[in-house]
């Protein structure tokens, strides 16, 4: 398959790498459905990382694939003493994928890639140069100048990412995206995390703010179509919110305050007119006011216990994120 190489807009790749030192470096690369992407992906992100020698290893992570992705990873594997790979026991979902890889990890930083070949493996070195550069961080983002996805995908993206930024009071949400480059010792943050719902971002986002964002080019789809469709973005939303942040339940709770409040104000208006009115019947807007205050502390009181509940939650969730069938070790060899 020829695929052209997209420019990377800093260049200066290998320069980079033979004047930083080169800890080793794990990519970890979520696989779905593309045994006709994987050998051009591990050749460009093995190229990318050439000046890395053998202190590099690609972990491929098969989620379920419904294709020979498996099979294709086994033979890589056998090929390239740089490829392992992990095979999952069903689709468990990309970010429960990728946390079975950053956790197979051994190197000293991790690199996420999509297997789509959309993000450039070839501005790998850029962002691990932003990571242990002069002013150095815990994680990089990969940030696309442009998307290059269909019309409603870019626009549900950005609207996904503004939900999140906006609702779990998360600044720099939009510039998180699945390329990342973070030091592997942020895992322990979250080494014991078992819920089934997962959003590696906000796992990161616990153990760390020293983050950067860097622009890279965003490549359109070679093959195939994107497994992202508009239910996928709105789970992906909709456990960053829920999952992650109480705030939700705190404008609940808000609001629940703000109708019932504002029903008493109600209530002590109509009764005031009512008075001057010398004792007419009781008005509609009495019976409103009234609904009001019933309905404020109706949403008052489900904020509340929401906020236990939903504290309680992530502490009760026990269900593994993922299921390791087997791996490209326990491949028999030939």
């Amino acid at each position: 398959m020829s695929v052209k190489l997209p420019h990377c807009p800093y260049g200066r790749a290998r320069a980079i790498m033979g004047t930083m030192r080169t800890p080793s470096v794990s990519v970890v690369v979520p696989v779905y459905n593309s045994e006709t992407t994987l050998r051009v992906l591990v050749a460009r992100v093995s190229d990318a990382l050439s000046a890395y020698g053998s202190c590099f290893e690609i972990v491929l992570v098969n989620d379920g694939s419904c294709d020979g992705s498996w099979d294709e990873i086994v033979a890589i594997a056998t090929e390239d003493h740089h490829v392992r790979g992990v095979d999952l026991m069903r689709n468990f979902g990309q970010h429960n994928a990728v946390l079975a890889g950053v956790r197979a990890a051994t190197g000293e930083v991790v690199v996420t890639i999509d297997d789509d070949l959309q993000h450039p493996p070839e501005c790998i070195p850029e962002l691990l140069a932003a990571l242990n550069g002069d002013d150095p961080c815990d994680l990089v983002y990969g940030t696309p100048m442009r998307l290059s996805h269909n019309g409603w995908r870019n626009v549900s993206t950005v609207a996904a990412k503004l939900f999140v930024e906006r609702l779990a009071a998360w600044p720099g949400a939009r510039g998180v995206t699945d390329f990342r480059v973070f030091r592997t010792n942020l895992r322990d943050g979250f080494a014991t995390y078992s819920a089934p719902a997962v959003v590696l971002d906000a796992l990161l986002a616990w153990t760390t703010t020293s983050i950067k964002y860097v622009p890279v080019e965003h490549a359109r789809r070679a093959v195939g179509r994107s497994n992202y469709r508009l239910a996928t973005l709105l789970d992906y939303a909709a456990a960053t919110v829920t999952v992650f942040s109480a705030r939700p339940l705190r404008l609940i709770a808000g609001l629940g305050a703000l109708c019932f409040f504002g029903g008493l104000a109600g209530v002590a208006g109509v009764l005031i007119d009512d008075w001057v009115a010398g004792g007419a019947v009781l008005t509609v807007g009495l019976v409103l006011a009234m609904m009001f205050v019933l309905a404020g502390a109706q949403l008052l009181s489900i904020g509340v216990l929401g906020e236990y509940v939903g504290r309680a939650q992530l502490r009760l969730l026990d269900k593994s994120p993922y299921l390791v069938r087997r791996t490209t070790a326990d491949a028999p060899s030939e």
